[in-house]
């Protein structure tokens, strides 16, 4: 595991599936934007395949040479995504033993962030009843390209004028993965939303636990 003395300063994670159990129905959110997509007839045979569902938006705009039509197909799909996620955040709570790793990290002097391809309003709804210490909180509202783009946690270390060595980001995706390989920060799994040790080994991870709790064990004990 990556040790304080290398200068680590903070840690920066995933939302959804990392620090939270939203329990999105994310099988439901991608078929209603594929309906939306053909609904404005933008479909094409492939477009689905092997892209994000905002990927799959951006594309989708794309096509739209009109920046109102663009501007208003961009709109209507961010309503989509957003009633699917506030469909379940009602019920969403923190993972077990994770609002108490955070206040280890933070009595252990690290600092905190949270960088997130969900919605503000979903993550504003989970955090007003389940508080989490962080500075900085990236929604993809707040960012023109999100994980596994480099620029959402570059942004974020901007915001806490960090540098990327300084920081470890923590995430239960390969995006997340992928954005902090690609941004030079050190990157490490939780095996929560079933991408495993393997898998994280191979995607280049510093390291990967069970869960939050277990990696602040690893580094602060």
């Amino acid at each position: 595991m990556i040790e304080r003395r290398d200068g680590l300063k903070a840690v920066i994670f995933d939302f959804d599936g990392t620090l939270a159990e939203t329990n999105i129905d994310f099988a439901k959110m991608r078929e209603s934007i594929y309906a939306l997509v053909r609904e404005w007839g933008l479909w094409e045979d492939g477009m689905g395949d092997d892209r994000y569902v905002l990927e799959v938006i951006e594309a989708a705009r794309a096509k739209l040479a009109d920046p109102a039509q663009a501007a208003e197909f961009g709109r209507e799909a961010e309503r989509v995504l957003v009633a699917v996620e506030l469909e379940t955040v009602g019920f969403a709570a923190p993972y077990a033993g994770v609002p108490e790793a955070l206040q280890t990290l933070l009595d252990h002097g690290y600092r905190l962030g949270i960088v997130t391809r969900n919605a503000r309003a979903c993550v504003d709804h989970f955090l007003a009843r389940h508080p989490l210490p962080h500075e900085v909180c990236l929604t993809r509202e707040e960012v023109t390209l999100v994980k596994p783009d480099p620029h959402h946690l570059l942004a974020a270390l901007a915001k806490m004028n960090l540098q990327p060595a300084e920081v470890v980001m923590v995430g239960d995706h390969r995006s997340d993965l992928e954005c902090a390989r690609a941004a030079g920060a050190h990157c490490v799994g939780v095996w929560l939303t079933g991408t495993t040790k393997e898998q994280f080994a191979a995607l280049g991870a510093d390291a990967s636990y069970e869960d939050v709790p277990a990696f602040v064990r690893d580094l602060c004990g």
